[in-house]
């Protein structure tokens, strides 16, 4: 069997583990965690976002505060693990030449308008959620899950203005450093489109 191949199934399998244990165990006691999440959350970064995703899907489907940002780190690791794998088995073949190609602009537009709408709305939803949350509005804000899904599929740029601008969630670890890495991996997946060939 293929090493990349059975790398990831440990990997997951491990994951999709530990999460279970780490699950139980909390629901038992009533403790937060038991295993540190920043270690359960490793295993997203080396190829374990399947196992973890599972893992919550099972045990734990109810998205809230508390959870938002483990099923974001797994899908992130999912997606970059997805791309890594277009690589090794060569669906996608990055050639570093592409760089110097000159880019088609009239190709490149409907990215660029769905960048700009996606960066105005998330940017609107921030300042908008922070202005709720001033007035102690809590049946009208904006659940979490919706403004980080938002900075994920594109939006990041306006999340982390709208972030800084009204001063909202930066006390949230998952908002201060996770949408910065968001805008890392969106100039990321970018540069790897453009280096196969697709961009």
């Amino acid at each position: 069997m293929d090493p990349y191949l059975i790398y990831l199934l440990v990997v997951n399998a491990l994951a999709f583990l530990l999460l279970t244990i780490d699950y139980h165990v909390c629901m038992r006691t009533g403790r937060e965690e038991l295993i540190d999440h920043r270690i359960l959350s490793v295993f997203a970064l080396i190829g374990g976002g399947i196992g973890m995703l599972v893992a919550f899907l099972v045990w734990d489907r109810r998205v809230n505060k508390n959870n938002v940002a483990w099923r974001l780190i797994a899908i992130i690791g999912i997606v970059a693990w997805v791309l890594v794998t277009l690589c090794v088995y060569g669906v996608i073949k990055l050639d570093v030449a592409s760089l110097v190609v000159p880019l088609d602009l009239g190709d490149l537009a409907p990215l660029g308008v769905y960048l700009l709408v996606a960066n105005l709305v998330t940017l609107a939803l921030f300042i908008y959620d922070k202005l709720r949350a001033e007035q102690g509005r809590v049946d009208k804000r904006i659940p979490e899950v919706v403004l980080l899904g938002l900075s994920l599929v594109g939006g990041a740029v306006g999340g982390v203005v709208g972030m800084y601008l009204v001063r909202h969630k930066t006390r949230k670890w998952y908002f201060s450093w996770g949408l910065p890495v968001m805008i890392v991996l969106q100039v990321a997946l970018l540069l790897y489109l453009r280096l196969g060939g697709i961009l």
